[in-house]
């Protein structure tokens, strides 16, 4: 396929009565009706999850037959009115961003609502792209890396992806794990998909893709070169599963896979393991917990105060102030941080701040830190 040249806009006239352009832009083609900087916005989303998924599948972009084609609404009725004469599915169930797969390349299409599509458009914009490549893929990798890679975010004012990984699913497949065996997701074309497939797909997924270093992670990059474009899914599982199967034990990939699935925690897991190693004063322990949970959720206070309070016991001080600072500027509540920030301050000796957080945590929560802070003061004095 031949690159197209970035922001080549050309102005047409829907049959409507509002105006479209057309924007070209590295593997896209999109036609909107919204205005020429939000079209552009969308278009360096696209382009940069085209990229970062193509790092892991390594495609030949040149073999697309024409350029993923988008299009962009800003009226929701006339979104509303355009999926429902394409497809039979309710509208509400594809709010704000929806990838129409058709046999034939040039009528697929990712269509979009502005300012719906941010729960959506990353899990449709993968679908999109694996599609491209793989009409049909095994249903179990579609499914599963859209799921990974839904929590790439974009950053509008940076113009980058962020990826914060999400375990909401994890939950749900430890339920599973001794009634579904990976073996029966991977083969879920042929034998059947089992109950929450996407969660089940989203764990094989992650699996995977958990060491970079390991063999599991090279079967499972050497099987996408193996996927074939006029396969069906069935076929193409079963390609991916052969390719596994020769290279290793499914008995010992069903194995390893349990031990990872069983090993992992969900941030609400972590803090409340922290929780309990900081009052059974194991230190140590508690401040792996947290640390864990920083790397899950780093916008969530909740860890960072307790580290300071960690390093409070500790009479790390200085540490203490910083991982308190944090936390009140991730939305930790203001009387709770302040009256810690106090005592904390009160211990190292600094008076004239201990006075002044202790006065801020009184006026953020009288009920709660007026009386505590008041008898600390006196006691300062």
């Amino acid at each position: 396929m031949k690159r197209f040249l970035p922001l080549l806009f050309v102005i047409c006239q829907a049959a409507a009565a509002q105006s479209w352009i057309s924007m070209n832009q590295g593997n896209y083609e999109i036609h909107s009706a919204a205005d020429r900087p939000s079209t552009a916005v969308l278009a360096a989303e696209l382009e940069q999850r085209f990229e970062t998924y193509n790092r892991l599948f390594r495609f030949e972009p040149a073999k697309l037959q024409s350029a993923l084609k988008v299009r962009y609404f800003t009226d929701r009725d006339e979104y509303q009115k355009y999926i429902g004469s394409r497809i039979r599915e309710e509208s509400s169930a594809v709010e704000g961003a929806v990838y129409l797969h058709y046999s034939v390349p040039e009528r697929r299409e990712l269509v979009v609502l502005k300012g719906a599509e941010s729960a959506m458009l990353p899990y449709q914009a993968f679908i999109q792209f694996f599609r491209a490549f793989v009409p049909n893929p095994p249903s179990w990798m579609r499914e599963g890396f859209a799921v990974y890679f839904n929590s790439l975010k974009f950053n509008a004012d940076t113009r980058t992806l962020e990826y914060e990984e999400n375990l909401a699913w994890l939950d749900t497949v430890k339920k599973q794990l001794s009634a579904v065996s990976p073996r029966d997701v991977l083969l879920a074309d042929s034998a059947g998909v089992p109950d929450n497939f996407h969660a089940l797909s989203w764990s094989v997924v992650s699996f995977f893709l958990t060491n970079r270093e390991s063999s599991y992670f090279r079967t499972l990059t050497d099987s996408f070169m193996l996927l074939r474009e006029d396969a069906t899914a069935e076929v193409n599982s079963k390609i991916v599963y052969d390719r596994l199967s020769l290279f290793t034990s499914i008995d010992a990939f069903e194995s390893d896979y349990k031990t990872y699935i069983g090993s992992r925690k969900t941030f609400t897991e972590l803090v409340e393991e922290g929780q309990k190693a900081y009052e059974a004063k194991d230190f140590a322990a508690a401040v792996e917990s947290f640390h864990e949970a920083v790397l899950l959720k780093p916008d969530s206070p909740v860890p960072f105060f307790y580290l300071g309070l960690i390093a409070y016991d500790q009479k790390e001080y200085d540490a203490a102030e910083r991982w308190y600072v944090t936390a009140l500027n991730l939305g930790e509540n203001p009387g709770l941080v302040q009256y810690a920030r106090g005592v904390n301050a009160a211990a190292a000796g600094r008076k004239a701040d201990a006075g002044e957080f202790l006065r801020e945590a009184a006026t953020a929560s009288p009920e709660k830190y007026k009386a505590l802070a008041d008898d600390l003061m006196a006691r300062l004095k």
